[in-house]
């Protein structure tokens, strides 16, 4: 049976992931209307268990897409051996895998390309389609909360380059005339002298 992406090949993907700090949610809309929807870890890795030296039943479909990512154990990262087609485990040096062992499936890219390889059903050696992406995190917002993010630029329209001193007036107490209020202020800031879409084409002049 043909893909969708077969079908309408002018058509693309249109992909929405949402990276946190432990899971990873993706929502994909393939050519023909079809939705997709995957949730795996962060860490851009899968979890299945062993039966018959093997992932089980319902691990068999991604690991026909996943053919050739490493198998390692889940605590301590040990390496077991190689996916195969099918679900089976190749593990010629570290011996049989144990029966109901946890393993985690590492296919070495990140939470969400691997999420683009599931939604689309594209194996690991293939070529994905054309798609239409949006990312959003809550880890970069959690880094802005705990205040742990790295250098930032922060970058505006011309003539709103206060607006991280500023703020919106916030503060723990109404009345307080010594309003130091804890912001995380950028390492350097620029502006641009025209308001620009979220495709970055020009609206006007400031």
């Amino acid at each position: 049976m043909p893909s969708p992406h077969d079908i309408h090949p002018h058509r693309p993907w249109k992909v929405r992931i949402d990276t946190g700090g432990t899971f990873t949610d993706a929502l994909g809309i393939d050519p023909e209307g079809g939705i997709h929807r995957r949730k795996l870890l962060s860490s851009g890795r899968l979890r299945a268990r062993v039966v018959d030296g093997r992932l089980d039943s319902g691990s068999k479909i991604v690991a026909d897409l996943l053919h050739g990512a490493e198998v390692r154990a889940v605590w301590g990262g040990r390496r077991i051996g190689t996916l195969e087609r099918e679900g089976i485990i190749r593990a010629p040096t570290n011996g049989p895998v144990r029966e109901h062992d946890l393993v985690e499936i590492d296919p070495g890219l990140d939470a969400p390309r691997l999420a683009i390889h599931l939604l689309t059903s594209t194996p690991l050696s293939g070529s994905l389609p054309a798609v239409d992406l949006r990312i959003a995190t809550t880890r970069a917002t959690n880094a802005l909360l705990t205040r742990t993010t790295g250098r930032v630029v922060f970058v505006t329209t011309e003539g709103f380059s206060d607006l991280p001193i500023i703020g919106d007036q916030s503060r723990p107490d109404l009345f307080e005339l010594d309003v130091r209020p804890p912001r995380l202020l950028p390492c350097a800031t620029t502006t641009v002298p025209r308001h620009l879409d979220h495709d970055g084409r020009r609206v006007g002049d400031v």
